[in-house]
């Protein structure tokens, strides 16, 4: 009797897994052979597909039409296993591996191998793994899901991340969860040193080829090329005890309402919030006007500065103009553009030096009314993000940097006209050594006609 129940037991687990399924994307001209040996752990099992899916033939060397097909889980290899994104908090983005161009994400979206997250100011997102396990996105981090030839489920390139199961892999360090129940941290600092926080279980925590346990209640630092630091006991803080006891401290911060922000310890002043413009969308203005106009994006709210970007594009990939005004300057942005139709946003800089959230995007005209704009063959043409330093200036305390960021592969990239190679995935990064003060680096990414460019970083070392 025992016997039957069991049998009946993993019958049952066996329909409730294969009854989980993940959408596989068909190119045009794929076969169901071809697809078969890409995604299934035993590729002689592509007929079973059949049940899951309406198919123009049953032959498997068919060519399909572009389609999406259904798969079981229990079928697919674990390495083609896709990601689910289950919450999203304010301004979170992706982007599919091989590009290098950013997008909105969307609840329950998959995401695959080698696809990016980057969660912005006051932002959070939460992925699944089919596995169940589930790893949180701080605000202002970026990460690469199942990276490329590394052994873990995540790569934080900057911010920081929380989790319990997953592998965790960093610029200095290697994290990976001994027991079932761990939960932990990780951040990622300026230096790219990282920070480890175990609050549950137990995280084996490598670095420069030696691995330390960490258990629950303490933490470890791993600078680049260096061991993990002997572990240091957890501050007893709210905080940190609330971690401890599962609780979800950020979240709570992003969740609640607007006056209690200053309570839980979230950005306040021109940064708690989305400027609002107050011409109309999609109505184009004289760009004499545009200092009337940012004036009124801050009435009621006390700002010391105005971070103003103008583009040539609407989706700001071809920056034509960037500036920080004072308060009470005049935007003068006519003299330092030539004579079009461009794109401006904006974001509020408040009496503490901390810079908000851009605006939407406002359309403007100067000079001639938009008929001087290069003609679409003049354009440059391709994707270049710079992931470190960030837009706005970086302080750092040691002489050696690392400038990391990622281009559409055909393009050239130099660094201070320095060539820098990249990876398979158009990842590329450079090692450079700072003088005290100022260390201005000129990014440049040129197309095959030899269009360019530019992207312009600032790093402040202070010993």
């Amino acid at each position: 009797m025992k016997a039957l129940l069991a049998a009946a037991f993993l019958a049952l687990s066996a329909s409730a897994e294969d009854k989980r399924f993940q959408t596989i994307t068909v190119k045009p001209g794929d076969t169901m052979w071809a697809i078969a040996n890409t995604y299934l752990k035993d590729p002689t099992r592509w007929n079973e597909l059949l049940k899951y899916n309406k198919l123009p033939s049953a032959d498997p060397t068919v060519a399909l039409p572009g389609m999406s097909l259904k798969v079981p889980v229990s079928m697919i290899k674990l390495n083609m296993l896709a990601a689910t994104m289950v919450e999203m908090i304010n301004d979170v983005e992706t982007r599919k591996r091989e590009t290098a161009d950013w997008k909105g994400a969307k609840q329950k979206m998959q995401l695959f191998k080698d696809d990016g997250v980057r969660t912005l100011a006051a932002s959070r997102a939460r992925v699944e793994f089919v596995t169940g396990d589930s790893l949180s996105i701080d605000e202002n981090s970026m990460a690469i899901l199942k990276p490329k030839d590394k052994d873990a489920d995540l790569e934080l390139l900057r911010g920081e991340i929380h989790g319990s199961q997953s592998r965790v892999v960093t610029a200095s360090a290697q994290i990976r969860p001994k027991t079932k129940g761990t939960k932990f941290s990780a951040k990622v600092r300026d230096d790219l040193s990282t920070l480890v926080q175990v609050y549950t279980g137990v995280a084996a925590v490598e670095g420069a080829g030696q691995t330390l346990d960490v258990k629950a209640g303490f933490s470890t630092e791993v600078a680049p090329d260096r061991p993990p630091t002997a572990p240091v006991k957890l501050p007893d803080t709210p905080e940190i005890k609330a971690r401890m006891l599962g609780g979800d401290v950020f979240g709570a911060k992003l969740l609640a309402p607007p006056g209690a922000l200053a309570a839980a310890g979230a950005p306040t002043g021109a940064g708690a919030g989305v400027p609002k413009w107050k011409v109309a969308a999609g109505k184009v203005r004289d760009m004499d006007e545009i200092t009337f106009d940012v004036k009124e994006l801050s009435i009621g709210v006390p700002v010391a500065a105005y971070a103003v970007q103008v583009s040539r594009s609407p989706d700001f990939s071809r920056i034509a103009a960037e500036k920080v005004f004072e308060a009470d300057e005049k935007i003068d942005l006519s003299r330092m553009i030539p004579p079009g139709r461009y794109w401006v946003r904006v974001a509020l800089v408040d009496l503490l030096g901390a810079q908000g959230r851009f605006s939407d995007v406002r359309q403007y005209n100067v000079g001639d009314k938009g008929n001087a704009l290069p003609i679409e063959e003049d354009r440059f043409k391709g994707n270049i993000e710079i992931v470190r330093p960030s837009e706005n200036e970086d302080y750092v305390r040691i002489p050696k940097y690392r400038i990391m960021g990622r281009a559409d592969l055909e393009l050239a990239v130099t660094i201070n006209n320095r060539r820098v190679r990249r990876d398979e995935g158009g990842n590329f990064s450079l090692d450079v050594l700072l003088k005290e003060g100022g260390n201005t680096f000129k990014i440049q990414a040129q197309d095959s006609r030899g269009r360019a460019r530019e992207l312009v970083r600032t790093i402040f070392y202070e010993p």
